[in-house]
This record gives structure tokens, C-alpha cells and sequence, in this order.
């Protein structure tokens, strides 16, 4: 932002400028600002929130699907059998892609942890969940 060579310069005068109005109510208030901005701004983002109508969002946000349904609904796209889907072993290239894939729509539907997903699957770690998250996103 302030340049390689100047950086410190830069960043001591930007800290010297202090704070404007916004700032300093955003963060001495206890009933602090939601949205930080112009009034205009602010005003656009409380009429965009007022259109979304709130008990269809926290019914859309409490409708996770359990991984058995993920699992299920995977398993009839990919003809092969929830019990092949969570578990790995040399079924062949397109078997770990969907077992990938399974893992993915997981994560993304159900919110799942990935210590959850790396029991469920029975993978030694939850660290193993990364790459298969990643393959299964490409492939969605």
C-alpha cells in the first residue's frame, strides 16, 4: 500500500491521520455499527437485508441433509454403493473420484467438521480430508 521502501513511512503517517467518526463510534459504542460505511451504504445494505425474508432463511440454514442422505443420493447418481463410497481401496480411478465427491457434498451441504467427515470415512486424520474436498469440488 505505502510502497517496499516507504512502507514504515507510510504506515506512521496513516496512523497519525487518526480516525474519523465512523471508527471511532464503531468501536466505542457497546451497541456497535453491524456494517461500517457511508450513511448511504449502510442504508442500501438494511433495505437489501429487509427483502430476505428471515424464517425462510433459518429453515434453509437448519435444513442440513445427515451424511446417510448425502451418501444415498450420491450413491444412486453413481450406481455404486454407499458402503464403496466410504471407503477407499483400488475400486479404480472413478470410484475415488466419487468417493471424492461424496466427501465434498458432505462438507458443503451438511456443514460437516473435517474430524467429522474423516471419521465417517474412515481416514486416519483429519488432515486427510483436504485433498478429496478438493477433487470432489472440481468435479461439482
Amino acid at each position: 500500500m505505502h510502497g517496499h521502501q516507504h512502507r514504515y513511512k507510510g504506515y506512521q503517517r496513516f496512523v497519525e491521520q487518526g480516525i474519523d467518526e465512523d471508527i471511532k463510534r464503531f468501536y466505542t459504542k457497546d451497541n456497535i455499527l453491524g456494517v461500517l460505511g457511508s450513511k448511504e451504504f449502510r442504508q442500501e445494505r438494511k433495505d437489501e437485508n429487509e427483502a430476505i425474508a428471515l424464517l425462510t432463511l433459518r429453515a434453509a440454514l437448519q435444513d442440513r441433509p445427515p451424511i446417510k442422505e448425502v451418501l444415498k443420493q450420491v450413491a444412486d447418481i453413481t450406481e455404486e454403493t454407499p458402503q464403496d463410497l466410504r471407503t477407499s481401496g483400488k475400486k479404480g480411478r472413478a470410484s475415488s473420484a466419487n468417493r471424492a465427491f461424496t466427501m465434498y457434498a458432505y462438507k458443503h451441504y451438511s456443514g460437516a467438521t473435517y474430524k467429522e467427515i474423516a471419521k465417517y470415512f474412515k481416514l486416519t486424520h483429519a488432515g486427510s480430508v483436504c485433498y478429496p474436498l478438493t477433487m470432489g469440488k472440481q468435479r461439482s
